[in-house]
């Protein structure tokens, strides 16, 4: 009789051909007990050093969690510096948020630290701003020299504080400098103490500075079809990720966390690779695959609509049939068509009304309303564009240019004088500038660019936003603005 374990093994073993690339580790635990585990590939492809169980990694985004779980252990554990105050620790952390952020942040907008933890704080994410001030992929980013130069810019929210839901690395970059000012501790040292050794993450560390990372695992850029070639990545985190670790050490940590389900309720959340888990677990409980019928979409909905609230385009396009692509954050979402105005995917329900795309987002609290755009003048001429732009509340310079149709466009900022990123038209004066590589491995993608008119027709500026980075307003400058350095 085929045992459960039998069973999550063979699974497992399904996983790397699903998901190829140079290797992988996975492990599976049932009621906090190890019931599968499967690693494969290679921590390092020149030197063929195979992956193992005991690779240290980066963990990436999973840092988030721990730092929410150190945060709270602060709260009911103050340190003795914390208690020496006596004032309630909670109170101590909000009140260090000033001393980070910029203090218009602060002033009567409601803005709280569970906000931050919640990724309900409305601050736009400072990675993905790093292409507006100029950032190379390969280039340099200090914690301790340009952080604060990134909080000083950072002066609004693109939605008020706690009514919707927007991913921001922003937030935990502000929860983990308030942390370490408060204990007056560094980051490294209370994971360390809180968070690796209570859990037994024995080889886990906070390792700052990507290009430091413990060897041999590499990481890469690429795909099977052009090759993987190791990325040259030279940023530091420090709280919105900057954990390295190993599969055997994240296997102690969910059992911990598992074996603490009895305690008082905790702010830290648990997070996986999305697309393997389900797929692991829907296997692993017999799921059925769901049948439906196959309803075709209505003729009109393909193309692309702006959302007025955020100025960030939508596309839409025909998929396999009885499906939709709706491309609403960085990539096209699958979206199954219900009726032939309306579809539906686990994350959002669209129904289309003339030339109206609405869009319920339920994760995000949105309900969006984008008008299609018209292409009704000559994309082919887009002059009027080029120039100088300069947005004063991040400090960023655009610069548009172009000959024969084809539209260029590159940022300064503190960070320096940034690529070139090639611009393609998306309708009636809404362009999408292309930026497939950034400072951080997950680039934002398409950032929109709506161009304004005065009454006459002339260009008086553009809005740029991207889904982590909204509605930034540059007006057209008759030279061109440094920005402060």
């Amino acid at each position: 009789m085929t045992t459960f374990s039998d069973s999550i093994s063979k699974i497992l073993e399904e996983v790397p051909a699903l998901y190829r690339g140079p290797g992988g580790a996975v492990a599976v635990l049932k009621n906090g007990e190890l019931v599968g585990q499967h690693v494969w590939g290679f921590a390092d492809l020149d030197r063929r050093i195979p992956m193992t169980a005991d690779t240290v990694m980066p963990i990436c985004s999973i840092s988030k969690q721990m730092v929410c779980g150190l945060l709270t252990d602060l709260e009911r554990n103050p340190t003795p510096i914390m208690m020496a105050r006596g004032e309630e620790p909670a109170k101590q952390l909000s009140d260090q948020l000033g001393q980070v952020l910029n203090p218009k942040m602060l002033q009567d907008t409601g803005l709280t630290i569970r906000h931050l933890g919640n990724m309900q704080s409305g601050i736009r994410d400072y990675w993905a701003m790093t292409v507006l001030w100029g950032a190379k992929p390969e280039g340099h980013f200090s914690v301790a020299d340009h952080g604060p130069l990134v909080m000083d810019r950072i002066k609004s929210f693109h939605f008020q504080p706690g009514t919707e839901y927007s991913y921001s690395n922003t937030n935990f970059f502000v929860l983990a400098r308030v942390i370490e000012m408060v204990t007056q501790q560094p980051l490294a040292e209370l994971l360390a103490k809180r968070i690796f050794a209570p859990t037994g993450m024995a080889t886990a560390r906070l390792c700052a500075h990507t290009a430091e990372h413990p060897p041999p695992c590499i990481g890469y850029e690429g795909d099977e079809t052009q090759g993987f070639y190791p990325a040259m990545n030279c940023i530091e985190w420090a709280g919105d990720a900057g954990i390295v670790a190993s599969l055997a050490d994240m296997t102690a940590y969910e059992q911990f966390l598992d074996s603490s389900r009895t305690d008082p309720p905790r702010t830290c959340w648990r997070c996986y690779y999305w697309a393997i888990s389900n797929y692991i677990l829907k296997r692993a409980l017999a799921v059925p695959e769901a049948k439906h019928e196959v309803v075709h979409p209505g003729q009109d909905w393909a193309g692309t609509y702006l959302d007025p609230d955020t100025q960030l385009a939508i596309t839409v396009n025909a998929g396999v049939a009885g499906e939709l692509l709706v491309k609403y954050h960085r990539k096209a979402e699958k979206m199954r068509v219900v009726e032939p105005f309306r579809a539906q995917s686990d994350n959002m329900v669209a129904t289309l009304e003339g030339s109206l795309l609405h869009i319920h987002v339920p994760k995000d609290n949105r309900n969006i309303h984008a008008q299609r755009v018209t292409t009704t003048k000559l994309a082919a001429n887009p002059s009027d564009m080029h120039g100088h732009y300069y947005c004063a509340e991040v400090d960023s310079v655009f610069h548009c240019s172009g000959s024969g149709g084809m539209l260029y466009g590159s940022f300064d900022g503190f960070l320096g004088q940034g690529p070139v990123h090639l611009i393609r038209s998306l309708g009636d004066d809404v362009w999408a500038l292309a930026c497939p590589r950034a400072m951080d491995s997950q680039p934002p993608g398409d950032w929109t660019v709506v161009v304004r008119r005065d009454d006459s027709g002339n260009v008086t500026g553009v809005t740029i936003g991207c889904w982590l980075a909204r509605n930034l307003e540059f007006i057209k400058t008759g030279e061109m603005k440094q920005p402060v350095m």
